[in-house]
């Protein structure tokens, strides 16, 4: 509908610039590709969340009885600006709180659905109001929110590392196979899943649907003394090394910082959380065909019916279990303040909790930014010259500390 308005009014263009004046045809063509591939310029979990703007967008015009694609007239800026500003206003008074106990949602929530909208609408060609004069609104808002709710109420939330106990407590319900309802087969795929993000701080979206490229088998390799292994199970089975190649990241999202550089795990026998035996039982208990290696996702539903390949869970399904997996072995409380995000602290918090005689503080925030895949020059520097036994080391280093050791403020991840 936008790419057709679009080209009618570039049809109607009569200046001396107009574009293929003599073929309104290809000017649609034009239009339609642009169109079609700027959308693919975002990524699928941006797009998500720029639909669920929009949406909100929607519902707030539907209110004033306005249509929600905007033109242009002589009443413009102060009209718009006051659109804009209800918007922000309609989504505060009807969106769902996200914390319990709160009466409404933050209003930073419902300026982010605004500033979504802006950007769907700014990409059809609308012209917008100042956003300055929205923005007085959300301040507005944001001062009788702390009024209502106290001066403590928008101190971020951030999610809390796991402790050894807590790894072990989840990792005994697990092996234990004592969550009710599941199959042992999914307790050994959530076991694969914990120790993958435990080790290389993947983030839940690197690991699902929801991600345009997954974590697959094809991202891991076995070596044996140096030598990379066919994979094949019996190779995998005599292996002592694991190297995985990193997938696009919401921080790397072209895959261009860290694609090319690799994480190595060594296989140590009874190693706790250890990413390296996890995907070796994995791999023994669900054989890939090499074929197949580059569509085979890490984490899948083992309950779901499938032939051949089957498709990586979404982010909903790894939340929801791993919320049961959190409540039945730690308790609804520490669970609460706990989520899949957690686990790029814990390596975070682990690392700096490695004490020995070469780190006697630790490991130090650069490299910390190395296994957390954060981007800094001096980090990529690092990474660089890391060999694959030293970045082995750090890791098995890190499974042997307890994140819960490292209190001070600076020892937290970076974002």
């Amino acid at each position: 509908m936008v790419s057709k308005r679009l080209a009618h009014r570039l049809s109607n263009d009569t200046s001396a610039y107009a574009l293929c004046a003599a073929d309104k045809h290809r000017l649609a063509e034009l239009v339609s590709n642009v169109s079609e591939t700027n959308i693919q310029s975002r990524a699928p979990t941006t797009r998500g969340k720029d639909n669920w703007g929009w949406q909100w967008w929607v519902r707030a015009c539907a209110d004033m009885d306005t249509p929600p694609i905007r033109s242009t007239d002589t009443l413009f800026e102060d009209r718009e600006a006051l659109l804009g500003s209800h918007a922000v206003l309609f989504a505060a008074r009807n969106m769902r709180p996200g914390r319990k106990g709160r009466a409404r949602a933050d209003p930073h929530s419902a300026w982010e659905a605004y500033t979504k909208a802006r950007l769907l609408l700014a990409e059809w060609g609308c012209a917008l109001p100042n956003l300055a004069r929205v923005r007085r609104t959300l301040r507005g808002l944001l001062r009788c929110f702390i009024a209502e709710f106290g001066d403590d109420v928008l101190c971020p939330n951030r999610k809390q590392p796991f402790s050894r106990a807590h790894e072990k407590a989840m990792l005994a319900l697990l092996e234990g196979r004592a969550i009710p309802g599941w199959s042992p087969q999914s307790h050994d795929m959530l076991i694969g899943a914990t120790a993958f993000s435990r080790c290389t701080a993947a983030r839940k979206g690197e690991l699902c649907a929801d991600n345009a490229h997954p974590f697959t088998r094809a991202h891991l390799a076995w070596f044996i003394a140096g030598v990379i292994l066919a994979p094949i199970p019996e190779n995998i089975k005599r292996a002592n090394r694991l190297r995985i190649t990193p997938t696009a990241s919401k921080a790397d999202p072209f895959n261009i910082n860290w694609g090319g550089i690799h994480m190595w795990f060594d296989i140590v026998p009874g190693e706790h959380f250890s990413v390296a035996l996890a995907m070796q039982r994995l791999e023994l208990s669900s054989p890939c065909p090499p074929e197949l290696r580059s569509s085979y996702p890490i984490v899948f539903d083992p309950e779901a019916p499938h032939s051949g390949t089957p498709k990586p869970v979404s982010a909903a399904w790894l939340a929801r279990r791993f919320n049961i997996l959190m409540v039945t072995a730690l308790g609804p409380e520490v669970a609460a303040v706990r989520s899949w995000h957690s686990w790029r602290v814990t390596l975070a918090c682990a690392l700096r909790a490695a004490v020995d005689s070469n780190h006697p503080d630790g490991r130090d925030l650069t490299l910390v930014k190395v296994f957390g895949r954060w981007r800094s020059d001096s980090a990529v520097q690092l990474y660089g010259r890391l060999s694959p036994a030293a970045y082995a080391g750090h890791v098995s280093a890190s499974l042997r500390a307890d994140a819960a050791n490292v209190t001070e403020p600076g020892a937290m991840y970076p974002g």
